[in-house]
């Protein structure tokens, strides 16, 4: 993928458009066993966003050989990725760095 506004998104607190969404969510879909592997490319906005519910915390996500890096118009300004409430491990490589975002593997 090339100049991707955000590559990688999981949002428990998606709501479909301007109505009263109920927060926090605890009706989420459960996620979990998800695997990541072998995604390459740039983004321009924000590398990985994982917002998973309190409720319905997202479980046993993968992350296997990902590099995904700013535009050469961001190459000077990275942005950090954003996990909330996301369990699971990282093998080989992973960029942008998810070892302080990511908590470890939820049973």
């Amino acid at each position: 993928m090339s100049n991707v506004e955000r590559p990688v998104v999981v949002d428990q607190y998606y709501c479909g458009g301007p109505k009263n969404c109920p927060i926090p969510n605890k009706n989420a879909v459960a996620i979990s066993n998800v695997s990541y592997v072998d995604i390459q490319g740039t983004y321009s906005n924000i590398p990985l966003s994982l917002a998973c519910s309190q409720f319905v915390p997202c479980k046993a996500l993968t992350f296997t050989n990902i590099n995904i890096t700013p535009t050469p118009k961001k190459a000077g300004m990275p942005v950090a990725p954003y996990c909330l409430d996301a369990y699971g491990e990282l093998s080989k490589i992973v960029i942008p760095p998810l070892k302080h975002c990511l908590l470890p593997s939820h049973r």
